[in-house]
């Protein structure tokens, strides 16, 4: 066990310690570190299969803000969302779906992905986040995204 695994433990069991079981805790992992399980967690420095899906502190993480950007995943179909859950054992209502900014949105492949993510787990999406954007635009991108996901 590594540095960094001992330390997310440490501190997601403080937490929970600390301020109670009802306090949410969620961690943004590169795409990568998801969908392809990798033994490093890209940025994070520890395997979040590992800590989630294998360990008795999984329980802890509420959910995932999963970064689908910069190079670590896309959005641009639905399989790196879809190998996160068919290949890695994840819940779909614990994924968030990251995006880098507003603009990336306007995309048709993103559109098509969101919608149709939205269309096959329903209410068990786990829903999509935008990492940079000003007040307006991300009101905007987040009105843009509701109807997407209620199409």
């Amino acid at each position: 066990i590594n540095d960094n695994y001992e330390n997310i433990i440490r501190l997601i069991t403080n937490l929970k310690q600390d301020l109670g079981e009802s306090f949410i805790i969620s961690l943004s992992p590169v795409a990568e570190a998801i969908f392809s399980n990798d033994k490093y967690g890209g940025l994070s420095g520890f395997n979040y299969n590992e800590l989630i899906l294998q360990s008795e502190y999984g329980h802890f993480v509420n959910g995932l803000n999963v970064q689908f950007y910069n190079g670590w995943g896309n959005l641009d179909d639905i399989k790196q969302y879809e190998q996160c859950i068919t290949e890695q054992g994840y819940e779909s209502n614990k994924l968030v779906a990251g995006m880098l900014n507003t603009m990336e949105s306007e995309s048709t492949h993103i559109e098509y992905t969101i919608n149709r993510l939205s269309s096959q787990f329903g209410d068990k999406f786990g829903g999509v986040y935008v990492w940079n954007g000003n007040d307006v635009d991300t009101i905007k991108w987040s009105k843009y995204m509701y109807r997407l996901m209620h199409q």
